[in-house]
């Protein structure tokens, strides 16, 4: 299992419940939690919503967390494949880790909401990632679509079906945030690049989000 960024997920989710706008700005000055300090490791004052997951900002996606509350967030979480195995045809598979939203401090769903306090597999982090690009459908990793008898004929499949994590509009809103993560820098046209502006993928234009 590995420790997970799961900001672009919180947004997502966040959008979902209709708490949240894509187009919105947020303070994303530092702030604390408790006795705890909130800051970014690429400081602004203030960031849209795009822009907090373009620039890994800590402080403005626990304002959206805060905003969605523990038990949405905790829900959206799941909802994603988080702390559930996939059931991918192979041995030794792990849950992960995540625990009941209704016991967490206000420090644990801050934590949270940026990656500390859970554990996810990378195959987990994957399909839940993937389920943007498929429209807001959630499809369970495989590696065997069916048996075949030698006649020819399916004798069994492997494949559940698609379920619905967010809605289309959601994950179209999310797309072009996930791909400003990959924007390089242009200073000539005073555009900032992406946490993520230094990798080429050639032939293709990458979406993501990166962690620590």
């Amino acid at each position: 299992v590995i420790e997970v960024n799961p900001e672009a997920l919180d947004i997502a989710a966040a959008l979902d419940a209709g708490v949240i706008r894509a187009d919105e700005r947020w303070n994303t000055t530092s702030f604390r939690v408790g006795p705890k300090a909130i800051r970014d490791v690429h400081p602004k004052p203030h960031m849209t919503t795009g822009e907090i997951i373009k620039f890994s900002s800590n402080t403005g996606v626990v304002r959206v967390a805060q905003r969605l509350g523990k038990v949405a967030l905790g829900e959206a979480l799941r909802r994603y494949g988080f702390a559930k195995r996939t059931g991918i045809e192979l041995a030794g598979e792990r849950d992960g880790f995540l625990r009941d939203p209704n016991k967490w401090r206000d420090i644990e769903m801050a934590t949270i909401a940026f990656g500390y306090g859970l554990t996810v597999t990378p195959l987990q982090l994957a399909s839940a990632l993937a389920a943007v690009g498929n429209g807001g459908e959630y499809n369970p990793p495989r590696l065997i679509e069916a048996v075949t008898a030698a006649d020819g004929t399916v004798a069994q499949l492997h494949q559940p079906a698609p379920t619905r994590v967010m809605s289309k509009t959601t994950a179209e809103a999310m797309l072009p945030m996930l791909a400003s993560v990959f924007e390089k820098r242009d200073w000539r046209n005073k555009i900032e690049g992406g946490t993520a502006g230094s990798i080429d993928v050639p032939g293709f234009r990458c979406g993501g989000k990166t962690g620590t």
